[in-house]
């Protein structure tokens, strides 16, 4: 999960051309800590991933999509609901 997310951070980082150092200010930490969340070496804490996502102008739940589709549902769950519920707004507590 770590690997995902830091990876989708990365790309969106990249596709809006905005430079590591200028995030990684905006986080409060050097490059080398951005460079392991976006690898995924390290998980990136809860505060700082909502304003990685502020930052790139971005909504958590995007970080959450592919992962929840890999996820078994229990049984009993719809999985539709479970999906929704995750990759939703109201699911991460986003404002929609």
């Amino acid at each position: 999960m770590d690997r995902l997310i830091g990876k989708r951070l990365r790309e969106r980082r990249l596709a809006l051309q905005v430079a590591d150092v200028e995030i990684a200010s905006t986080l409060g930490v050097d490059v080398v800590t951005l460079n392991l969340y976006e690898s995924g070496h390290e998980r990136i804490p809860a505060e700082r991933l909502f304003l990685s996502c502020r930052a790139l102008s971005l909504r958590p739940a995007d970080l959450f999509r592919q992962a929840v589709t890999q996820w078994p549902v229990p049984s009993g769950w719809s999985g539709v609901y479970v999906s929704s519920w995750w990759a939703g707004a109201r699911g991460l507590g986003w404002p929609a």
